[in-house]
């Protein structure tokens, strides 16, 4: 395994949270690439998806950023600064379940009586602080604060150290106060480095976030999974609908925010649901999903381990930093 394999992100400021968004179905193949779909073998219907369990749940990342905000916050007071500022919670991000709508509005149910809005289940979630909330906590940091917070600006990539070993072999600070040098990328990045990235040997953290993308983008090209979506598109069409996107038929049809619970979008969403059933749609994208993600997992399967190991012993960090 090289290290090109399993080198941290350089940026000038990675965020403490890992957003692992919901798959929008869009994604390419390199022209002439073998697929399995070159060769068709049988689909058995849903099928697990598995590089799910090489994810970070939302529950972990919630610790995670948690315990970053402790070690932004450690760092810091080397300085004479406290963050978050005034004693506030620094803000965390849902991360959401990748099954939700992953192939679209597949619940019956739930479309006759909310459409495509989300209805109960997400309006009577706990209400997060929004990212203006988050830019007002560090809008209340001095100058000298907001630069030990996330260093010098116009910061090149390139010069950031890549680990916390290698920061702390070498990090080109040019800042300092009172005589202590200001981390390359302030503390926030060695809040992250620390957490995500202590040693030269560490994987990506979104790693195995990215070959899920990869194989979803592969699915989405496969030719079962385009002839499944031209026969659901067509199913569509016989009611009324001309629409060839399943995640988001309701944007081609130019439905607004407000409109996704309106007796209009019920109907196209029961139509959607049901055209998805008629042509098993949900079924043979998973299954070929599946396929592609297990293929990625036999040619990747000693950085995921790895990336696995790494990603308890950051919990366990974690769960000393929060005690």
């Amino acid at each position: 395994m090289s290290n090109d394999q399993h080198r941290g992100l350089r940026s000038a400021a990675v965020p403490g949270v890992i957003v692992l968004l919901l798959f929008s179905g869009t994604g390419c193949s390199a022209e002439g690439e073998e697929r399995p779909g070159d060769v068709d073998p049988p689909v058995d219907g849903m099928a697990a998806l598995p590089l799910e369990s090489y994810l970070v749940s939302s529950e972990d990342q919630e610790q995670l950023s948690r315990a970053q905000d402790i070690l932004t916050d450690t760092c810091m007071r080397r300085y004479g600064f406290v963050f978050p500022p005034a004693g506030k919670v620094a803000p965390t991000q849902e991360t959401g379940d990748m099954g939700d709508r992953r192939y679209g509005l597949d619940d019956a149910e739930h479309a006759a009586r909310y459409g495509y809005a989300w209805g109960d289940h997400r309006d009577n979630q706990p209400e997060q602080e929004s990212p203006e909330d988050a830019s007002s906590d560090l809008a209340e940091l001095s100058e000298t604060a907001l630069l030990v917070y996330g260093g010098e600006d116009n910061l090149n990539p390139n010069d950031l150290p890549d680990s916390q070993e290698e920061a702390e072999r070498h990090d080109p600070a040019t800042q300092e106060i009172a005589g202590t040098p200001i981390p390359v990328g302030g503390c926030q990045r060695e809040s992250y480095l620390k957490l995500y990235a202590p040693s030269d040997e560490h994987v990506d953290v979104l790693f195995s976030q990215n070959l899920a993308f990869e194989a979803n983008g592969r699915a989405r090209n496969d030719n079962r999974v385009t002839d499944v979506i031209d026969s659901w598109s067509a199913c569509m069409a016989e009611s009324g609908y001309q629409v060839t996107d399943p995640i988001n038929p309701q944007w081609e049809l130019n439905l607004l925010e407000n409109q996704q619970s309106s007796p209009e979008a019920i109907n196209v969403a029961m139509a959607d649901v049901n055209c998805k059933k008629d042509t098993d749609l949900v079924a043979v994208w998973s299954s070929v999903e599946d396929e592609y993600q297990n293929r990625l997992i036999e040619e990747n399967i000693e950085i995921l381990e790895l990336s696995r190991e790494q990603h308890e012993d950051r919990m366990r960090l974690a769960a000393k930093l929060l005690e």
